[in-house]
């Protein structure tokens, strides 16, 4: 399950601070829709940030009914389809696992499989579970049950569901930049979008942000998810909890030299179990 948390470490990073989504200017300032809206605004200039957070995942089906990791990271975010990161994963057996995302790759170290690399700027290439800020701002507009949650201390706190429209359409407009229909690299593309639509069916999301009332950025964030019956995963559920700090505070991400010469490893779009987008699974 690392790759798990090291995706959704990555996307959210990015996600938390663009999630907003397109907004009600008409909302009243307070109401869940106005401080969202607010919000929005507010992260439009951030630049850099840094979170810690941990993922505990059940997988009643599996072989590893469970597991849990804690992580910390440290980003800037570029422009609107490129961020740099580097992510620390520790799982509960204490093995850590340590990650870069830059200049189009991701990057992961562990003492199994050395220094290995990834391509992730295609949303075609749905195996590095990684998902561009466009997208991601994308899910507020498939946001279900908006709502203003209890106040706590500086923090307004907001409440959302998302559904598995948001991964369907995602997956369509993955199909849609795949490449020429006659390569066999698309088709391999396209059936393991197919099967991953059959995985999210099920798929139920919820999303509760806590913003702060004086910068109107998001200070922490929570994602649960949930499964039923999924082709090859069975029931499984995700339970994220991440806070956010430094926001445009300086930031040096450098890949180690000797990542430098990191084997590079196939996308789903070349065979395997496709990941769901923004989730890694």
């Amino acid at each position: 399950m690392k790759k798990l948390v090291l995706a959704v470490v990555a996307a959210m990073l990015i996600a938390v601070v663009v999630l907003a989504g397109c907004g009600n200017k008409s909302a009243a300032p307070t109401s869940a829709q106005g401080i969202l809206d607010r919000s929005q605004e507010a992260s439009q200039d951030v630049e850099s940030l840094k979170a810690s957070g941990s993922a505990d995942v059940l997988t009643p089906d599996s072989e590893v009914k469970e597991s849990r990791m804690t992580f910390d990271m440290e980003g800037n975010i570029i422009s609107e389809t490129e961020v740099e990161a580097k992510i620390v994963a520790t799982d509960d057996k204490g093995e850590k696992t340590e990650a870069y995302v830059m200049d189009g790759y991701a990057y992961s170290y562990s003492a199994t499989t050395g220094w290995v690399k990834q391509k992730v700027d295609s949303a075609a290439e749905l195996g590095s579970g990684m998902m561009t800020p466009g997208q991601l701002a994308d899910m507020s507009k498939y946001a279900e049950n908006l709502e203003k949650l209890p106040d706590e201390g500086n923090n307004y706190v907001i409440s959302f569901d998302v559904g598995s429209k948001f991964i369907e359409e995602a997956l369509e407009g993955a199909t849609a930049t795949s490449s020429a229909p006659e390569s066999e690299e698309a088709q391999n593309a396209q059936d393991m979008i197919e099967l991953a639509k059959q995985m999210l069916a099920g798929l139920e999301m919820n999303i509760v942000m806590k913003i702060d009332k004086t910068t109107y950025l998001p200070s922490a964030t929570s994602v649960k998810m949930s499964l039923k019956d999924a082709p090859l995963l069975g029931d499984m559920s995700v339970d994220m909890a991440m806070t956010f700090s430094g926001y445009n505070e300086p930031v040096t991400v450098s890949l180690p030299p000797e990542a430098q010469n990191a084997q590079e490893i196939p996308s789903a779009a070349a065979g395997g179990i496709p990941s769901i987008p923004g989730l890694g699974i």
